[in-house]
C-alpha cells in the first residue's frame, strides 16, 4: 500500500528506498533468527559476567522514558503542540 502510493503519487525514489530499507530490516532478521531456528551450537559457551558500564546506557534511556511518562516539562509539551500543529493536528 505504501509503494503503491509512492508509485502512483510521482515518488518512485521513495517507493524503491522504502522497499531497499524493508527489505534490509527483514534481511537482519532473517540473520538473527534463523540460526536460532535451526539450532545451537554443539557446545555450550562460556558466558561471561556484563560489566557494569554495560547495563549503564540502557539503564539510562529506561529512566528517562519513565521520566517522560510520567511528567512532560512545559518547552517540551510546547515543541509538541507546536509540532503536531505543524502536522494539522
Amino acid at each position: 500500500m505504501i509503494f503503491q502510493s509512492a508509485l502512483g503519487g510521482g515518488h518512485a525514489w521513495l517507493g524503491i528506498v522504502f522497499l531497499s530499507l524493508l527489505a534490509l530490516a527483514f534481511l537482519g532478521m532473517a540473520s538473527v533468527l534463523l540460526p536460532m531456528l535451526s539450532g545451537g551450537p554443539a557446545t555450550p559457551e562460556p558466558r561471561s559476567a556484563e560489566r557494569g558500564l554495560s547495563i549503564l546506557p540502557p539503564l539510562a534511556l529506561a529512566s528517562g522514558a519513565l521520566v517522560l511518562g510520567l511528567y512532560i516539562p512545559s518547552f517540551l509539551a510546547d515543541a509538541l503542540q507546536r509540532a503536531a500543529g505543524v502536522l494539522g493536528g
